[in-house]
């Protein structure tokens, strides 16, 4: 892990640390508790050491976050949380070791019973503590009366261990960092082989059972150095992004960004000029102007002029869009390098100044029909659609997307005006306007068969039965109904006459029909039909029956 490694002081301490926990458990003389009260000063030591040095950390993160607060915030923010989680850690350990040490020195196991006694168990040296050689009371905290330990504070302990390390580990934003910190935690509460027991140990058994208190205190303050450790090197990760994330520039280039390269008549063209690297404490100086040679940079006559409004490093030039057609412009970026020389970048580009124009085109014919949507394309050359905007004087206009429009109009008024504007550059100027005529939509065809007059056989017409109105030579996908109509025929000089609704032939009219000679004349009338929001009447279909 990047960051604090630990100290061969502090590795030496974690091996006698073993060593003597292995030496009790055999028995030993109780003059090894001196060597764990020795131990644990030097746990103590490491502690606060370890403590001093990530307040450190703390103290250049506050330092860099003064002088860059937006690009330091982030990191700060997940350093204050790694602060928040080893607190929180920490004062749990501590006070798990203060009731360790209340219970078995004064019997005191809980701090609001007895207050000035778990005082001085917060604050007494393990060398003072006449327990240290008990194990029976720190057991029945630590593992409580369950045999395996879940129901004791050190089941407690691994969980909030274990949560530490997922919440430590989280703060890192690459993969690689938190796999790297993952193999270099401190802390592992993974079950272990017991040798001596011949069987797999849990964490809690294993560092707990018939441990004394000695011991229980000097391991509690080892977590207490790791917590800060995993504090420190988290920490020293994050501070050190600080800078990571950096640009590394080997070059530097001169560049021109303009808002658009087509302006209209009237509007305004405006570029961003600047190297692709800049010192953010000094402007560079721009010149442009016909009087600067492009390929050396130098200022060849007097028709140069100086940029003098910067955004963060990057000069803007402006200048009125006056007579159409195609412009070019060149110029210099001078930077002073690190070393007081000045540097030469020459530029060049271009722009179009064209006429204010706007196209308006119906898509299906060049006028608008009542009742029906009719679509439309607007668009201005130059300009985004969503930057075009349309209205109309007679009728509504709604916008499809991508230029599209479909308009509505009503009877009325015999012409409508669509006009047309656009936002460049935050202006809003008129791109011009199209006058459109509005018409009702011509009348259908009214066939039966296939035919609106002529020859006609028996058999055809008594099985087309249906007569259909036809849109002829007209784009739009409009249809009409036949609503009602008339037939006539002569019968022995007689004209016969048959009314119906609908657009089929009645049973009386085929009837009649089938009895009707060859050469008989039959006229379908007063043929009314509804579509495009109104009924029209269609011109008659005159037939003469044949075989």
């Amino acid at each position: 892990m990047a960051g604090y490694k630990e100290t061969p002081r502090q590795k030496m301490i974690g091996m006698i640390y073993l060593v003597l926990t292995a030496l009790l458990a055999l028995n030993v003389s109780k003059d090894i508790l001196n060597a764990f009260v020795i131990v644990n000063q030097g746990l103590v030591t490491s502690q606060e050491n370890t403590s001093d040095k990530n307040n450190l950390i703390y103290t250049n993160f506050q330092k860099a976050y003064m002088n860059n607060p937006n690009k330091v915030k982030p990191f700060l923010d997940k350093a204050f949380k790694a602060q928040k989680y080893s607190q929180e850690l920490s004062k749990y350990i501590s006070d798990l070791r203060t009731q360790i040490i209340a219970f078995t020195e004064f019997g005191v196991k809980d701090k609001s019973k007895n207050p000035e006694k778990w005082g001085i168990a917060d604050t007494i040296k393990l060398s003072d503590v006449e327990a240290k050689d008990n194990y029976d009371k720190p057991m029945q905290i630590l593992i409580g009366h369950t045999e395996d330990g879940s129901a004791g504070e050190g089941m407690i302990l691994k969980t909030k261990l274990e949560t530490f390390k997922k919440n430590m580990l989280a703060l890192l934003d690459s993969k690689k960092d938190r796999d790297a910190a993952e193999k270099s935690f401190p802390i592992n509460t993974e079950d272990a082989y017991s040798y001596t027991e011949e069987k797999v140990e849990n964490w809690v058994m294993r560092n707990f059972y018939r441990t004394v208190l000695a011991a229980d205190v000097a391991l509690l303050n080892k977590f207490l150095i790791d917590v800060k450790t995993v504090e420190g090197d988290i920490i020293a990760k994050l501070y050190s992004s600080v800078e990571a994330g950096d640009f590394k520039f080997d070059k530097v280039v001169a560049k021109v960004v303009p808002k658009s390269n087509y302006i209209l008549l009237g509007s305004e063209y405006e570029a961003q000029i600047f190297v692709a690297a800049y010192d953010s404490k000094k402007n560079p100086e721009i010149l442009i102007g016909s009087g600067i040679d492009t390929v050396t940079g130098e200022k060849v006559g007097a028709d140069v002029i100086t940029l003098d409004k910067f955004e963060e490093g990057m000069g803007i030039y402006k200048v009125p869009g006056s007579g159409i057609g195609e412009k070019k412009y060149s110029g210099v970026i001078n930077v002073i390098t690190p070393y007081g020389e000045t540097k030469a970048y020459p530029f060049k580009s271009e722009y179009v100044v064209g006429q204010p124009s706007a196209t308006v085109s119906a898509d299906k014919m060049n006028v608008f029909y009542i009742g029906v949507e009719n679509p439309v394309t607007i668009s201005v050359p130059g300009v985004a659609n969503v930057n075009v905007h349309a209205s109309m004087t007679a009728g509504t206009l709604t916008p499809s997307g991508g230029g599209k429009y479909i308009v509505t109009v009503a009877a009325g008024p015999p012409n409508t005006t669509v006009n047309v504007s656009a936002n460049i550059g935050g202006r809003v100027t008129p791109m011009g306007n199209s006058l459109f005529r509005i018409k009702k939509v011509p009348n259908p065809v009214a066939k039966i068969g296939g035919i609106s007059e002529g020859v006609i056989s028996k058999p055809v017409l008594m099985a087309a039965k249906t007569i259909v109105p036809v849109m002829e030579n007209f784009d739009f996908e409009l249809f009409f109904k036949v609503i009602s109509f008339t037939m006539s025929m002569v019968v022995t000089g007689d004209i016969v006459e048959f009314k119906t609704t609908g657009n089929q032939l009645s049973a009386d009219m085929i009837a009649k029909l089938q009895t009707a000679r060859l050469g008989t004349k039959v006229y379908l009338e007063d043929i009314k039909a509804y579509g495009a929001g109104e009924t029209r009447k269609l011109p008659s279909i005159n037939l003469k029956l044949t075989n």
